[in-house]
């Protein structure tokens, strides 16, 4: 029973990125798509924040079952506050004034054009080198961020933290995580909007940014036996990454408004294999281990380096820029942005 609950809730959260980039394809517009996109997106992370920690006090104090009550009763709230509150369009909106509903539809421009033929063009987007390097992107992010959910409070318990302080010592990284993605919103759009840089030297140098820092912090974690020390790298680490949330995640706005929804259920998908795979790899790579990131191991320079070249080799790659326009009575533009 509870593995098909899992399931259940596993199928149902599968929908909730291409849903959330499919109304931000309506509301957001071309001067704040970097802003914008990152306080949507950053509400993904600040959920560890939250959780993390308040789980760990439930858990000592009351006990791990009121865990689960006590979230599945706050996604209850929100849902029903999203059935009042959400809406695909501006102009269902009941709440927003008409001024701003022909300033987000005047901004978009070309991109709220209704289309003839809905089609999706399915083997270009499978060919297409961008999106296929945003599948790489969304494949090392996820390995790490699965990773880190489920080793992280482990690695911190080698270190003697109770459980309480386990649970807020590994909030941290992603509070600067979620901290430093709100910030690069503004940052990008500032950049881009100044005429200092392009949208292509943007989402290049955040996700440059992003991965790797994190990709350095996460190699020197295999030389770290203080707890504070590792701590402290394993928060700017997963901190910086939030840079590129400005980077590889709101490029699939760039790549096409109109089939948004479309890409990041692809690369969503290839980043879930990655989720999947995770607890496999990581006890085949250390089974012989009682942790991934316990350090002095034999195994673990290896894995931590190969995760490392791996960030660093999706951020060097480039390529040529790639349209999917090619179907006739289509308005495409997937622009090549990261790899242009």
């Amino acid at each position: 029973m509870a593995a098909a609950v899992r399931a259940l809730q596993g199928l149902s959260e599968g929908l909730l990125f291409p849903s959330s980039y499919a109304i931000m394809r309506h509301w957001v517009t071309p001067e704040e798509k970097s802003r914008m996109g990152s306080v949507v997106l950053t509400g993904v992370y600040s959920g560890a924040v939250i959780g993390l920690p308040i789980s760990g006090f439930i858990t000592h104090y009351l006990g791990w079952n009121y865990v689960y009550y006590f979230h599945g009763g706050i996604g209850i709230f929100w849902f029903i506050i999203w059935l009042f509150l959400g809406f695909e369009k501006p102009s269902h909106h009941r709440f927003i004034s008409q001024d701003e509903i022909k300033h987000i539809e005047a901004s978009q421009g070309q991109t709220a054009i209704v289309h003839e033929d809905d089609q999706v063009p399915w083997k270009q987007i499978f060919l297409s080198l961008p999106v296929n390097a945003l599948n790489l992107c969304n494949f090392a992010r996820s390995f790490i961020f699965f990773l880190l959910l489920t080793n992280e409070p482990e690695y911190l318990n080698v270190f003697g933290f109770t459980i309480a302080e386990n649970g807020l010592y590994s909030a941290m990284p992603h509070l600067f995580m979620a901290i430093f993605s709100g910030l690069s919103g503004p940052m990008a759009d500032y950049l881009i909007n100044g005429g200092m840089v392009t949208p292509t030297q943007v989402r290049k140098l955040f996700t440059g940014i992003g991965f790797g820092m994190e990709g350095t912090c996460m190699l020197l974690l295999v030389f770290i036996r203080d707890g504070t020390l590792a701590l402290i790298y394993l928060t700017i680490g997963v901190g910086f990454s939030g840079f590129s949330i400005s980077g590889w995640q709101i490029n699939h706005l760039d790549l096409s408004p109109r089939y948004a929804s479309v890409l990041v259920g692809i690369t969503t998908a290839v980043g879930t294999v990655a989720g999947i795979l995770n607890p496999t790899l990581v006890g085949q790579m250390t089974k012989d281990q009682v942790n991934f990131f316990i350090p002095n191991r034999k195994k673990l320079p290896l894995i931590v380096s190969v995760r490392a070249s791996f960030y660093f080799l999706i951020v060097c790659c480039t390529g040529t820029t790639s349209t999917l326009n090619e179907k006739i009575g289509n308005l495409i533009s997937l622009r090549c942005n990261l790899y242009n």
